[in-house]
């Protein structure tokens, strides 16, 4: 059963005096001088501590507080041996339980003085299983972490729990994990901050590491030579296979000179067949494959040449179709207005033959001068009409001649109707047995009959260009 312990209170001197700077500090800068630059972009407001500030890892973490306290118990530990100035200790996070903590100089400590925190991490990298670093950049520490980047939300959460197993195969502890959604591109990235595991090379083995080549080449540049030394002889017959998932196959590790003067190392799971035979087997494949597919591409290309064409000439045909329906349309209009402008000028005739004969059959001044008002209205409405029927005739005949130039898609051109004049009938005289022997003189008529003649509904012309 385990027991609550109270936090620890961190001692600080009674009366301190710090010594004069330095007049150059000291300061190890350690043996990371290579991140990678997409790693900074998930936080990067400024605080005013950073480059003042140790980072201690190593420390207990079961819960948010334990890696704090413990730095607290070490300090005052070494503060009844040590003479240091008086510091601040803050976690670092306050909902996940990390093995490390910051320290920071005390607000008593006048002016920065960096050259008091680098005697403070050299003490502390005297005590077993603790290492103290700068602080480089705000927020947790990165030094530890990996990320996947993948387009979306939905595909980082499926990802999530394959990764958690992934790293618990690979007997790596993960410390903290997270989903963030960098600004500076619109992908959603999975970040996982390790435990320092088991490694027999030491602490911070890679100083940095970087693929090239398209991300075909992984880069890595170790601590030391004897390091060096030791992984290249540890992994002289290539990477441990549970290294990797999906029976994926990695060449062995060498050294850049090496890689940079004789080229990429043999593949040890595929090994590639000899040259020779190879060549004789794969290459005349690979050339049919090659033409054939030559081939396919042109037919396809001609395929898709002949529907363009096919479309463009339906549409051009669809078109012609819409404009000679319409034109068919129009010529009824036509028809329609012609056939009422001939019976209204078949009526004035009528009229004007009328108005003549009562002219002819009066002596009375004043009945004569009414029928020659009348008739004279007559004559101008009937020369108005005559007009309007030869422009109707006109445009038809056009309209015509316009759907004849579409000789593949034309319809049949109805002939031209023979309209005859209806015979004339009167109220006030029969109708004569023998024609006029001038069909052109006015006769007659009743101002009435003018009236309603020029009050009748007239249709409206349009030509050919209208349409």
């Amino acid at each position: 059963m385990a027991t609550s312990r109270s936090t620890p209170i961190l001692t600080q001197p009674s009366s301190y005096h710090p010594p004069p700077p330095p007049a150059r500090p000291k300061i190890s800068y350690g043996n990371r001088d290579r991140f990678s630059p997409s790693l900074a972009d998930e936080e990067s407001s400024p605080m005013g501590t950073v480059g003042f500030e140790l980072t201690v890892f190593g420390l207990d973490h079961q819960n948010p507080d334990s890696a704090r306290d413990h730095l607290v118990r070490v300090l005052n530990d070494l503060r009844n041996q040590h003479t240091f100035p008086p510091v601040n200790v803050r976690r670092g996070d306050a909902t996940s339980a990390l093995d490390y903590a910051f320290i920071s100089l005390s607000s008593s400590v006048s002016g920065p003085r960096p050259d008091l925190l680098e005697d403070l991490r050299l003490l502390l990298n005297t005590l077993p299983d603790l290492r103290a670093t700068w602080r480089l950049c705000n927020g947790p520490d990165r030094t530890r972490r990996v990320f996947f980047a993948f387009p979306s939300d939905g595909e980082a959460q499926s990802m999530l729990n394959p990764l958690r197993e992934w790293f618990r195969a690979q007997r790596m502890s993960i410390m903290a994990e997270r989903t963030t959604h960098p600004p500076s591109t619109s992908q959603t990235r999975l970040s996982f901050d390790l435990f320092n595991g088991d490694d027999r090379y030491g602490h911070d083995v890679i100083v940095g590491s970087w693929v090239e080549l398209e991300d075909d080449v992984y880069c890595a540049v170790l601590r030391d030579w004897p390091s060096t030394q030791a992984f290249l002889h540890d992994n002289q017959n290539g990477l441990p296979t549970d290294w990797f998932l999906y029976g994926v196959s990695i060449g062995k590790p060498t050294l850049l000179f090496s890689f940079n003067t004789q080229g990429a190392p043999p593949n040890l799971v595929s090994r590639p067949m000899p040259f020779s035979t190879s060549e004789n087997v794969i290459q005349p494949q690979l050339d049919y494959f090659r033409s054939e597919f030559g081939q396919f591409t042109s037919t396809l290309n001609t395929m898709f040449d002949r529907i363009s064409q096919a479309e463009q000439r339906l549409e051009q045909n669809n078109q012609t179709l819409l404009g000679m329906m319409s034109a068919q349309y129009l010529l009824s209009d036509y028809r329609m207005n012609l056939l009422l402008l001939t019976n209204e000028q078949d009526r004035l005739n009528a009229q004007c033959d009328r108005y003549q004969d009562q002219l002819a059959a009066t002596s009375d001044l004043p009945t004569r001068q009414h029928l020659q008002a009348a008739l004279g209205c007559a004559n101008d409405r009937r020369s108005i009409v005559t007009a309007e029927i030869e422009q109707v005739r006109k445009e038809t005949q056009a309209m015509h001649l316009s759907l004849a130039a579409h000789d593949h898609l034309a319809l049949p051109i109805s002939p031209s109707p023979v309209l005859s004049p209806p015979p004339v009938s009167t109220s006030d005289a029969p109708p004569s047995s023998t024609p006029p022997s001038h069909p052109s003189r006015v006769r007659s008529c009743s101002p009435d009959d003018v009236g309603e003649s020029r009050g009748m509904p007239r249709p409206r012309l349009q030509s050919v260009s209208d349409s």
